[in-house]
Formats: structure tokens, sequence, C-alpha cells
């Protein structure tokens, strides 16, 4: 995933790699980059056996950048917790929130700051019975300032599996609306679906 700051002038990116030797490890990547793509930094997180980043974003001032994604252990017990993170524009870590909602699969799969920079919402999909025939899509914001979540909202769109496109806030920031994709249980034909939520 990717970003540009609100002056044009560096393009922010997130993602997974592993490491060498390989071991099955995934590691947490953001890294920096100025307008012509020369690399300026590049930060990385091992918070667990895999760490990803699914979604960046900038705040309107360009001194702040939000990463979300998941951490946890994929080999032998499935479990996956949502993780955000805040960094200052130069790579510094400013904070790491790490979330166990379900006990299960918790994943952010993306995310968008407020007009005021105050807040950041989350889209992903959870499941806490760790069955891939069913996650549903859930809703969370959080304080740029420290981290600390709002209420968690979950959506069962199709009564089966849901996949998170993106999140996009109205105009004023009451209002949210998540793209997705929803596939029932019984194998049926999947559907797309734009969900309306309130930020409160």
């Amino acid at each position: 995933s990717a970003v540009i700051a609100p002056d044009g002038g560096s393009v922010y990116v997130t993602g997974a790699y592993t490491p060498l030797p390989v071991s099955g490890d995934e590691n947490l990547f953001v890294a920096g980059l100025d307008a012509d793509g020369n690399l300026m930094w590049v930060e990385t997180f091992d918070g667990d056996v895999t760490d990803f980043g699914n979604a960046i974003a900038v705040d309107p001032k360009g001194t702040s950048l939000f990463v979300g994604g998941a951490t946890g252990d994929t080999q032998g017990a499935t479990a996956m917790d949502t993780l955000l993170q805040k960094y200052e524009t130069d790579g510094n870590l400013v904070w790491s929130k790490r979330c166990d909602r379900t006990g299960g699969i918790d994943v952010i799969r993306s995310i968008v700051v407020s007009a005021n920079g105050k807040k950041i919402y989350a889209a992903g999909i959870t499941d806490p019975s760790d069955d891939l025939g069913s996650r549903d899509l859930f809703f969370q914001q959080f304080k740029s300032k420290n981290g600390k979540s709002g209420p968690w909202k979950v959506h069962d769109l199709a009564g089966g599996f849901e996949v998170v496109g993106g999140i996009a806030s109205a105009p004023g920031g009451k209002t949210m609306f998540i793209a997705a994709t929803g596939c029932p249980e019984d194998g049926g034909g999947c559907q797309g679906y734009v969900v309306e939520t309130s930020n409160k």
C-alpha cells in the first residue's frame, strides 16, 4: 500500500518481507521515498511470527503516518491480531497498538485519517472461529494521539466470507463508507457491497 504526502514531495509505502535465511517469518516494513522514487528511509517491525502492513495513511498536515495490518502466528495456531502503528514522517515509531478482539483472526485491511487529523478509522475482517468460510467485516476508530480504540462494530454481509476493499470518509467525517465483497457460506455467488456506518 502507498500514500502521497499532502505537499506531493514524498511517497510512503508499507507491506511485508521475508528475512533471510528464509524461516517462514514475515516482517512489516514502512519506507519513505522522495518524489523521484529515491529511498529516504526504511523501518521494519518484527513483533511475532507474521507481521504485515495492509494500509498506510498520512495526516492532513503531513507530519504523521499511520499503518494498519496484523500481527500473529500463522504457523500452527492461526491467530492474528489487528495492528495499528503511528510513525513520524522520518520513520520514527511513535506508538504501536496490537488488539486481540476475538482470539481468532482480526486483520485491518484499510484505514483513513479524519480531516482534523485527530482520529483514524479502520476497516478489516474478523473471524473468531478461524473458519475460512465465515469472516465478517469490522469497523473501528482510534485516537491518533495515543492509539486509544473506540467501539468495535461487526457487519455480517452475506452470512459467509467477507473481503474489505477500502474505507472512505464522507465530507464532515460523521459517516464512513466501506467497500466490500461478500460470499455466502453455501457457496453461492459473491456480491459487492458498500456499507455506510457512523463513526460514533
